[in-house]
């Protein structure tokens, strides 16, 4: 049977490197695998272009400039996983953490990527009464020698 050519959320995958930074040599990309739902947030940011033109045709036009990345996912509370451990030190220490998030297996050709030197603004803890206790976490890129990047395998 042939693949679907729909990309499912359980074959995207979301990794962050021991070395810490995103794109500098050494380090190894570990797979976080205790996530459940991701997101990567994606925007443009934007600036006035309007001109007579477009205003005596009543519009307001805009010109995208720079872009926006986030990456919000919701996290099992498993204290003894290596991959919960290293989002919730980066958190505590406010220090960075790199992270690439992929659109499939990185070992498969055509696979769209992006990856960036990343805080964790948000490690919210979820304690329901009646189910498994999860964190939300939300990435966003910092200050580093490297700028966040995107690419195709």
């Amino acid at each position: 049977m042939p693949a679907s050519p729909v990309i499912l959320g359980m074959d995207c995958r979301l990794y962050y490197n021991t070395n810490g930074l995103a794109d500098e040599g050494g380090g190894t990309w570990i797979e976080l695998t205790n996530v459940q739902d991701v997101t990567v947030n994606e925007e443009l940011n934007e600036t006035d272009a309007s001109t007579r033109l477009s205003a005596r045709a009543g519009f307001d036009t805009v010109v995208t400039t720079t872009a926006k990345v986030s990456v919000d996912f919701k996290m099992m509370r498993v204290p003894t996983d290596t991959g919960f451990q290293a989002i919730e030190t980066a958190y505590e220490n406010r220090d960075f953490i790199a992270i690439r998030v992929t659109d499939g297996d990185f070992a498969t050709s055509g696979t769209k990527w992006v990856k960036f030197d990343a805080q964790v603004v948000k490690f919210a803890k979820n304690e329901p009464l009646k189910e498994a206790s999860t964190v939300d976490v939300s990435l966003k890129p910092t200050f580093s020698p490297y700028a966040p990047s995107r690419g195709t395998v």
